[in-house]
């Protein structure tokens, strides 16, 4: 299995990491179960089963490929463009597909008062990733009023 942690949003020494069985079981329970009573038998296909869970040896290794490579955020918007992909106008600069970001973040200044992103972009420019002008336009810039009004709406809040 592999993924993209942006640098800054994990450790380097997550970036390989083993699946614990035991661990995964218990997350897997935690979304089977209450499923389970909804649809029933049908869910199992989607799920491992226990036999699946009593070896460990066949667990995958989660693997960040972005630790190993560089990093360049507008480098990889661009060959996304190229293959026709194009960026939401009603997203934060922090994501490029999540319509509750906009509202997630700005519960989290409002209770914490500070963003939710400081950390790993604080990371990011201390490694050169990006600059520090660029960390601080990250963070800086307010989320789409009119997706946090959408959100707000559809969660009835």
């Amino acid at each position: 299995m592999a993924w993209g942690w942006s640098p800054g949003q994990a450790p380097i020494r997550s970036s390989i990491m083993k699946i614990n069985p035991a661990l995964f079981k218990v997350t897997q329970d935690a979304i089977k179960k209450p499923m389970g009573k909804i649809v029933g038998e049908a869910i199992n296909p989607y799920f491992l089963s226990d036999a699946q869970f009593a070896d460990e040896a066949v667990f995958p290794y989660n693997i960040s490929p972005l630790a190993f490579m560089d990093y360049d955020e507008n480098k990889i918007l661009e060959k996304l463009h190229q293959l026709g992909w194009r960026s939401p106008k009603d997203v934060d600069t922090n994501s490029t597909n999540c319509l509750l970001n906009s509202f997630a973040n700005q519960i989290h200044i409002d209770r914490y008062n500070f963003h939710p992103y400081a950390f790993e972009i604080a990371e990011m420019v201390r490694t050169g990733v990006m600059s520090r002008k660029e960390g601080l336009e990250k963070i800086s810039e307010p989320g789409n009023d009119a997706t946090i009004k959408f959100a707000r709406q559809r969660l009835e809040i």
